[in-house]
């Protein structure tokens, strides 16, 4: 999920996650990411100069303090924010939002069709240009990333392309191998084809995933230099910290069955930033505190609709489910965001 921070959300990218597919991964990647999840998230506590909420002697109710406001980000802080966030923004409008970033999925959906159904339909829609990761997104540059992580960035942007272009040609093949009548050969050359297209995607997946990972940090970190004299900053930041919760919950059903217990988890997790949000002492009274608790409910539902998954499977009903309560979400985190206008929150 790009960091549009803290302005309206679009809300493309889970919704393709979960009606293209194609965004799974194997289940050693899946239990690590979980494992690290609560490490990563008190390492950013501390790195932000936050205290984590105290639990009380039962170990049932936690405190929450309530948020203080910061001096006021100067002139040349909000500029270098600023323009963190646009550059994810934009980023995240090709590799993530665009067709750059969703076309491997849809192939990877294809290939999970002709291993069921033995077909390699066309695939709707437009063909992303030739080198859109490059071409698409703004070099990264090491004024704003550090030369180290701009040469990196820059290098998972050309594996995006380069990987996306061989599953297309691949795809291509194996659309050709099934329209072909005079082969037979036990579907071996489609199971290599499948293969292949399967091992590019994969390549694709880490480097924007690595890509999105170093992007996304600084995008944060210039969220709370523009939120740091607002009252509603851990608001803000707990109300994007549950959206990219459940786009990691998308991103593991995207493709098919996921690890059940690894996915538990990921939903406990979105579950317990939802409590956090909850239980935030909320300073501006009225239409701005009634906003974020209904964004709140839309969260309770949307993990509902993916506990429903982990219960019954992630048939097609239950994607549909869980893509209307994402999008009645979306809606209502976009209220919030309105109503914090008369508030000292920056809108993009």
């Amino acid at each position: 999920m790009s960091a549009r921070i803290p302005g309206r959300l679009a809300l493309s990218a889970l919704i393709a996650c979960l009606v293209f597919g194609g965004g799974c991964r194997d289940d050693s990647q899946q239990k690590g990411t979980t494992e690290q999840a609560a490490s990563e998230q008190q390492e950013q506590t501390h790195a932000r100069g936050e205290e984590p909420a105290a639990k009380t002697a039962s170990g049932s109710a936690e405190v929450y303090p309530l948020t203080q406001p910061g001096p006021e980000a100067t002139p040349e802080e909000q500029a270098s924010a600023q323009e963190a966030v646009t550059y994810a923004n934009t980023a995240g409008s090709v590799i993530v939002d665009g067709v750059c970033g969703r076309y491997p999925m849809q192939i990877m959906r294809m290939v999970e069709e002709y291993k069921t159904l033995f077909a390699a339909d066309r695939i709707a829609g437009p063909e992303p240009a030739q080198d859109c990761a490059v071409n698409g997104v703004p070099a990264p540059e090491a004024a704003m990333f550090g030369e180290e992580n701009a040469a990196s960035m820059s290098a998972d942007l050309k594996t995006m392309d380069q990987a996306s272009r061989s599953m297309q040609e691949k795809y291509r093949q194996l659309q050709n191998y099934v329209q072909d009548r005079k082969i037979r050969d036990d579907g071996q050359k489609g199971d290599q084809l499948s293969g292949e297209i399967t091992a590019s995607y994969a390549l694709f997946r880490d480097a924007r995933g690595h890509f999105l990972k170093i992007m996304n940090a600084k995008a944060e970190e210039a969220q709370d230099i523009l939120l740091r004299s607002s009252p509603l900053r851990a608001q803000v930041r707990m109300a994007r910290r549950i959206f990219e919760d459940f786009r990691q919950c998308a991103e593991f059903i995207s493709a098919g069955e996921p690890d059940q217990n690894a996915m538990a988890a990921l939903v406990d997790k979105a579950a317990a930033d939802i409590t956090t949000a909850e239980n935030l002492p909320f300073p501006v009274a009225g239409v701005v505190e009634m906003s974020y608790r209904t964004y709140l409910k839309g969260a309770r539902a949307v993990e509902a609709a993916f506990r429903r998954g982990i219960s019954e499977s992630f048939h097609a009903p239950v994607r549909v489910a869980i893509n209307t309560a994402w999008q009645e979400c979306g809606a209502e985190y976009n209220s919030f965001v309105d109503a914090m206008g008369d508030t000292s929150v920056r809108k993009p």
